[in-house]
């Protein structure tokens, strides 16, 4: 057998189960050849309406299993052919968890319904296929891994699991023809099995006596087998007739199994009973075995019943009721029973009322049932509801349902749904949908399908009979039993969630019998119509934009057709509906003069009311100076009513006329959301009480003035130059947008791009077709945008002239903020620009955020830094600054420069050489100019004039000290 590398240990330890139970429980009824025919009927009952059901023909394929996160794959390949063209659902087999199905190498439509895998073939697509079917099977602790086969002529198994046993396939890896599935099982696995276990159940009020005989195969690794549920007694426990020591975890007793071979495990415990005096029942938890025996005995004459119901064999003797059965596998029984006299008595009443609408459809009837319960004594754990023989049940609904099942006829019991409830509730209500086939020729008698609770001490019910669009209910004359009565017999609730008409409402009371029904043509009723409409109309200079709301209520009868009446000048109208099929231009009617009808068909027939969505648009001419605007008219509707906003772009001027019933109407009585849409650009309003809306405009058109769509409220700029010539820059620009897509800047020639960001998000920078930046603006009203970029130049020599260029930007800009950094060993000499001097002027900081890790600039050595502005910028406007640097001078020899100077001033007035005087007035310039360059001028001048101010009084002194004495006479 083809094998393949060994699975997880999950999978290893989850697959745990008997061989030899399984050959003898489960491979006989997998391997059985059954006939398919019956599921294939039974989904083509479930799909009727829909697509037929068909068998295909198979040829051999292919089965491949691996393993995956403690589940098994299973991949089922196989060729097959479908016979029967058209759209058709191919039955391929019994399958639940499914993962893919595919169909030549695509992924396909599938669906599962009724158990059975349903794959969709449209029309027109190939009949000749392969198909690859995956299964993902859940590993279960304890149980076999079953895989299903299809129903083909036979096929090979490519891959297994290394450590996996498979039964249904020979050695060599053939599956035969037979084979309907393939039961894997752990062949590496050693730990003990259970094979069979048999329960002995001994019943009287208020508790249970149970004797659990458990059939166990050591295989050599040791293991704990799980015996029932912690809330049973566990009075006694033996293996091989020896004393045993339980177990109690996860819940459970259990025992230990050390030794190999065959060991027999006898458990002795008692269980508490559950219910009134006079019907109780006791629950068992069981253990997980293939094959379970169970054996009940209880004193006198009584009927016993299980949960699950399985078929026993019941009989009395010695005075004791046993009753003997074998149970599918399981977790839990439910024996019940009564504890008084000699038959089970009735534990339960209630009371059922069942409210049940039937519609017919081209070949199938579909229906509903609605039951209430009312327990007016007991518990009600289940009910069963008698189902006639074609019924297939689809749903059933309700809070407190658990289960439910369809049983087969026993004896005097007939077919019957059982539905598993729960809680305690004293009011039940479930909701049953169903449906069965419909004979297809008129007038065929046939029994309207019911369902009836059985059991009810007192029941009644209504029945509601719906006709299809093409077959009906005929008018039944009189049955027995039978009562005919209108929608008051219904509940509030269910008439107004009622689909459709009512043809025939019957009420019974009591069990009903029989409801004989025929098949008839149906009734072709009048539909009467109703329509209410809402639009807007939009002119610009090119087309009329006409975008209408009708809302459609059907007040009588049914169809899947509307026909809207439209004028001729409109091109073809684009409409969107719910279950709208086709829209096409209406064949063999004739339109007024001047119109056109579009015909709408949709999938499913209308009732109530339908919203259409009508977008229309008109071509205009150059020279147009009047329009009609195009009114939407629904054929066959009696009453038509309808409100209209004009609008028109700028540039445009219309002036309305009113035509027909249509009046003007304030724009403050539009509909909000109307008038809200249409915006600024509102005209007027219209509304017509009765009829289509009609409306005539003249139109003028009229130049329009251009006004900016965008401009830059603020521009702050930063320039870093370098000694080595580099220039790195940011441009941090406030653009307010009426709606323009795109800033465009053009840098500086050679500028390299740092970095671009739009508010906080980054984004890349774009070249248009003149080499400029492209950048989205996002449609913001206001949005902060930030360049950062980087130009290289030559390095900085003694004497440097720097030419600094301001990015352009394709707006108008408000203030520019410009921030020049320069290295502080360098001095401006001489600059040239347009802006002016902001060092001292209104300087608005920048503003916060923006996004976040750009790349940073470099900053100058010692930076100084200078600032100018200017008011206002027109697009594509320039801003420059050209400027001489020079390394900045020393501030000693300034000083020096400065005491030289005073000195030789000083030596020169007191010695009268003029030379000295020359001199010195050169070198106190000197000075002054070297404290300029060295921001040390002010200090220099302040010691000059305190210099200055010593030496003019030395000088006053002195000269007093020389006026010559005159002699007295």
């Amino acid at each position: 057998m083809p094998t393949s590398a060994a699975p997880s240990p999950a999978l290893r330890r989850l697959l745990t189960f008997s061989l030899v139970a399984l050959t003898l429980a489960l491979l006989p009824r997998l391997s059985h050849a059954e006939d398919n025919a019956s599921w294939i009927a039974l989904v083509r009952q479930l799909g009727a309406g829909r697509a037929p059901v068909v068998a295909p023909t198979w040829g051999s394929g292919s089965v491949a299993l691996s393993a995956e996160s403690g589940a098994l794959v299973a991949a089922i390949s196989a060729p097959l052919v479908v016979g029967q063209p058209g759209a058709v659902d191919v039955a391929l087999m019994s399958a639940s968890h499914v993962r893919t199905v595919q169909v030549d190498g695509a992924a396909a439509a599938w669906r599962l319904e009724g158990g059975v895998l349903l794959l969709h073939r449209p029309e027109g697509s190939d009949r000749s296929v392969r198909v690859r079917i995956e299964l993902e099977l859940p590993a279960v602790a304890g149980r076999a891994l079953v895989v299903p086969l299809p129903a083909w002529p036979g096929g090979t198994l490519d891959a297994v699991p290394g450590d996996l046993e498979v039964q249904g396939a020979s050695d060599d890896g053939r599956i035969a023809g037979t084979s309907r599935a393939l039961v894997l099982t752990p062949s590496a696995s050693k730990a003990p099995q259970v094979r069979a276990a048999r329960y002995e159940v001994a019943l009287r009020p208020g508790a249970a006596d149970i004797t659990l005989r458990i059939e166990v195969s050591g295989r050599g690794q040791s293991g704990r087998i799980s015996l029932a549920p912690i809330a049973a007694a566990l009075i006694d426990l033996q293996v091989d007739g020896k004393p045993a020591t339980p177990f109690s975890e996860d819940e459970h007793h259990e025992v230990e199994i050390a030794a190999t071979g065959r060991h027999i495990v006898i458990a002795r415990m008692q269980v508490t009973a559950e219910g009134d005096e006079q019907d109780q029942s006791v629950s068992i938890g069981r253990v997980d075995a293939p094959i379970t025996e169970v054996l009940v005995r209880v004193a006198g004459k009584r009927a016993i019943r299980f949960e699950p119901e399985v078929p026993t064999q019941s009989r009395f003797e010695r005075g004791q009721t046993v009753v003997h059965g074998f149970l599918p596998p399981g977790e839990t029984l439910q024996v019940g029973f009564a504890v008084d006299g000699d038959a089970i008595e009735r534990s339960v009443r209630f009371s059922a009322e069942t409210v049940q609408i039937v519609r017919m459809e081209e070949g199938l009837l579909r229906g509903e049932a609605q039951v209430q319960l009312k327990v007016v004594q007991g518990k009600a754990t289940a009910i069963q509801l008698a189902l006639p023989d074609e019924v297939v049940v689809a749903e059933v609904q309700g809070s407190d349902v658990s289960t439910w099942d369809v049983l087969a006829a026993s004896g005097e019991l007939p077919r019957r749904l059982r539905v598993g409830l729960a809680g305690d509730g004293s009011e039940r209500r479930l909701t049953i949908r169903f449906q069965r086939p419909l004979p297809t020729k008129e007038k065929v008698a046939f029994e309207a399908p019911l369902l009836r609770p059985l059991g009810a001490f007192h029941e009644s019910g209504v029945v509601v009979l719906q006709g299809g669009d093409k077959v009906g209910f005929a008018d039944i004359e009189g049955a027995e039993g039978w009562l005919r009565a209108g929608l008051e017999a219904l509940p509030a609730a269910m008439r107004q969630q009622l689909e459709g008409r009512a043809d025939q409402v019957w009420r019974h009371i009591g069990p009903p019998k029989k409801l004989p029904a025929q098949v008839s043509a149906a009734r072709v009723r009048e539909v009467r119509l109703e329509a209410r409409g809402t639009a807007l109309v939009r002119v610009d200079e090119r087309a009329l934009h006409a975008s209408h709301v009708v809302v459609v209520e059907i007040k009588a009868g049914r169809t899947d057709t509307i026909l809207l009446d439209l004028p001729e000048a409109v091109g073809e109208p684009r409409v969107a509906a719910a279950s709208l099929s086709k829209t096409a231009p209406a064949e063999g009617l004739q339109p007024e003069k001047g119109r056109k009808l579009w015909e709408l068909r949709f999938s499913t027939t209308l009732e109530g009311a339908v919203q259409l969505q009508i977008d229309l648009e008109q071509l205009l001419a150059a020279d147009q100076d009047a329009i009609v605007v195009p009114d939407v008219r629904v054929r066959g509707a009696e009453v038509e009513t309808g409100v209209l906003a004009l609008a028109a772009e700028a540039g445009l001027e219309l002036a309305p006329d009113a035509q027909g019933e249509t009046r003007p109407v304030p724009t403050t009585e539009l509909p909000e959301a109307l008038a809200r849409q249409a915006g600024r650009d509102l005209v007027a309003g219209f509304r017509s009480p009765r009829g289509a809306i009609q409306v005539r405009a003249g139109l003028q058109r009229r130049a329009t003035v251009a006004t900016l769509d965008a401009f830059a409220r603020r521009v702050w700029l930063d320039t870093h130059v370098l000694e080595d010539g580099r220039i790195a820059a940011r441009a941090v620009v406030a653009v307010q947008s009426a709606g323009r897509p795109v800033l465009r800047v053009q840098l500086p020639d050679g500028a390299k791009v740092l970095a671009l960001s739009v508010g906080d998000a980054h984004v890349k920078a774009v070249r248009d077709e003149k080499g400029g930046l492209a950048i989205p603006l996002g449609g913001g009203s206001e949005v902060r945008v930030e360049v950062r970029y980087e130009l290289q130049r030559d390095a900085l020599g003694a004497l440097a002239h720097v030419e600094l260029l301001a990015p352009r930007f394709d707006v108008r800009q408000g203030p520019l903020q410009w921030r020049v950094l320069l290295p502080g060993e360098l001095q401006r000499l001489r600059e040239t620009t347009d802006l002016r001097d902001a060092m001292h002027g209104d300087w608005e900081p920048l503003p916060e955020g923006g996004a976040a890790n750009l790349m940073p600039l470099p900053l100058p050595y010692d930076a100084v830094e200078f600032r100018l502005g200017r008011e206002v910028t027109d697009a594509d406007g320039a801003a420059t600054i050209s400027m001489w640097l020079a390394p900045r001078p020393p501030q000693s020899l300034g000083w020096l420069a400065l005491l030289a100077g005073a000195a030789l001033l000083a030596f020169g007035a007191l010695r009268g050489q003029r030379g000295m005087l020359i001199g010195g007035i050169f070198s106190l310039a000197l000075g002054l100019g070297i404290g300029a360059m060295a921001d040390a001028m002010a200090g220099q001048v302040a010691v000059l004039i305190l210099l200055a101010f010593a030496g003019g009084v030395i000088w006053l002194l002195r000269k007093l000290r020389r006026r010559p004495e005159i002699s007295p006479v």
